[in-house]
């Protein structure tokens, strides 16, 4: 007989969904200063490869809250500088490369160069750091129930060991719980787009595949010849451990796939008949596009596959859910200290949805070329963005952003190493000295708000400002705080000495006044109290 215990405790944010993006918004909320519960109806973290391929933005993202060099000493080295490319079979021909090296960083737009470590991997670094810092995440654990009022949120919560029911309150509900979304359906908000493209079965094994892969290095490899289609990727440095990603073709289905057939799939796919394999799990999934027609009802806020899927064709998935997340953290954590009015909750939305519907539109048509051609004729419309763009480029537009005349309706930057730096762009790197130590602009940013500027005038500006709204807000001054060490500075952030720029805690440009202005300090005012939505 299940028993109902009424917990006393109340949560500031309890955030259904315990795998990457669920552990990452908990990491975010902790790291400022915010704990939150996270609920996870499995065992524990993730035992399957999975997602395996975390870009630079999203590893700027881990950087600014300490995880950068944790996350490097866990990399497998066979992934650390490697390319992409299409085979008939592993042991076989190339039919071609896309890239020697996707990892290969362009050191004028970011110093930071993604990563190819395992979702398995990842994981429980998350884990053992949000907790470190506060979080309380416990797994074998669903949400069973759950309802809003004007003041909070009841979760009711079931322990699928014992089948203990308890009820929790918090402020907020975030929905990270995947693709089929339980919250979302429950909420009744519809899931749009190009729909289910394809059925895949993702083999997890082990194998000796060093014969086979004659010294090179990939990231990511396209298997296509007439007995099997898919994607391999090697998951450890010693070339045994993989994983084999199958497009399920027509006429079968994944329940085909017992142990023999994946075997046979395998063999196909590496191109040795007689390969001695070993499977470690296999996992069934679907491909599709997929966006979420909104990301917030009422206290409740939909982030990563819950909010959007996409083809895993630039691996985006992941990383757009990532930066859901750390987006949505320092909206939520200054919305719960009463430094910002609820109302900054709603730019959550207008920001990050545009971007998944936009790398969903780009996820599909690398679909439709890399894996699909079948379906190029829906994609011929849609225009090819650059890598670093998609990745970097992508520009906001929300009350929480002051825009310039000119750079409404943008959605992306043209030219990343000449880069706007208007208002809602990301802001760009640039090589500093602080201290006697080289660092970049982004050093600077993932705490608290950052104005820059060569103008005491601003400076003390943002120490009034800061008193004024109770706001952390950090201000540097170029040529004391800090030294420009190409004498690049003023000129990519597009301001005179005697302006200022306005970073926001995710990194992104808030405003920027080119030169002085006129009264600084209550122009500064205006603005805090407009981002703030107070």
């Amino acid at each position: 007989m299940e028993a109902h215990l009424q917990e006393e405790k109340q949560y500031p944010v309890v955030v259904v969904g315990g795998s990457l993006v669920g552990l990452s918004t908990a990491l975010f909320l902790a790291w400022r200063g915010i704990p939150s519960l996270v609920v996870e109806k499995h065992p524990g973290t993730s035992i399957h490869p999975r997602a395996g391929g975390f870009n630079a933005r999203t590893m700027e993202i881990y950087r600014s809250v300490g995880m950068e060099a944790t996350i490097r000493a866990n990399e497998p080295r066979q992934m650390q500088a490697s390319g992409t490319l299409r085979v008939e079979t592993l042991a076989g021909k190339e039919i071609n490369w896309y890239t020697h090296n996707i990892n290969e960083i362009d050191d004028e737009i970011t110093p930071v160069r993604g990563s190819f470590i395992s979702q398995a991997l990842l994981e429980p670094l998350l884990l053992e750091r949000a907790r470190e810092l506060g979080a309380e995440v416990r797994f074998r654990t669903e949400l069973v129930a759950f309802e809003q009022d004007a003041a909070g949120v009841t979760v009711t919560l079931k322990n699928r060991e014992t089948g203990a029911i308890h009820t929790v309150r918090t402020s907020y509900l975030i929905a990270a719980d995947g693709y089929k979304s339980p919250m979302r359906n429950a909420l009744g908000i519809p899931f749009d787009g190009y729909g289910k493209l394809s059925d895949h079965v993702s083999i997890f094994f082990e194998a000796d595949l060093k014969e086979a892969l004659r010294g090179r290095h990939f990231a990511v490899c396209y298997v296509d010849n007439p007995r099997v289609q898919g994607v391999l990727g090697i998951m450890d440095e010693t070339a045994r451990e993989a994983l084999f990603a199958i497009t399920v073709p027509p006429g079968e289905t994944v329940e085909s796939y017992d142990q023999q057939r994946c075997i046979e799939a395998l063999r196909a796919a590496i191109g040795i008949p007689d390969l001695d394999v070993h499977l470690k799990a296999v996992l069934h999934w679907v491909l599709a596009s997929n966006l979420a027609e909104r990301y917030q009802q009422g206290r409740i806020f939909l982030a990563g596959d819950a909010a959007h899927v996409v083809p895993p064709v630039g691996g985006f998935g992941a990383n757009t859910g990532i930066q859901d997340a750390h987006n949505l953290a320092w909206k939520l954590a200054l919305v719960l200290k009463g430094v910002a009015s609820p109302a900054l909750l709603t730019t959550y939305e207008a920001e990050r949805r545009p971007v998944a519907e936009l790398v969903g539109e780009q996820a599909f048509a690398g679909y439709a070329v890399r894996m699909s051609p079948h379906v190029a004729e829906q994609a011929r419309h849609i225009q090819p963005i650059d890598f670093y763009t998609l990745m970097l480029g992508y520009q906001y537009h929300s009350a929480a952003i002051i825009e310039e005349p000119g750079s409404e309706g943008l959605r992306y930057e043209a030219n990343l190493r000449q880069p706007s730096s208007v208002p809602g762009t990301r802001a760009p790197h640039v090589a500093l000295e602080r201290d006697g130590q080289r660092i970049s602009t982004l050093d600077l940013f993932g705490g608290d708000f950052v104005l820059l500027t060569g103008s005491r005038t601003w400076c003390e500006a943002a120490g009034t400002a800061a008193r004024r709204f109770e706001l952390d807000l950090d201000c540097y001054l170029l040529g004391a705080d800090l030294h420009d060490l190409t004498g690049d500075f003023f000129k990519t952030y597009g301001i005179t000495p005697d302006g200022a720029v306005l970073v926001r805690p995710d990194g992104f440009i808030a405003w920027r006044s080119a030169t002085a202005g006129e009264e600084p300090e209550n122009t500064l005012a205006q603005i805090v109290t407009r981002i703030l939505a107070r």
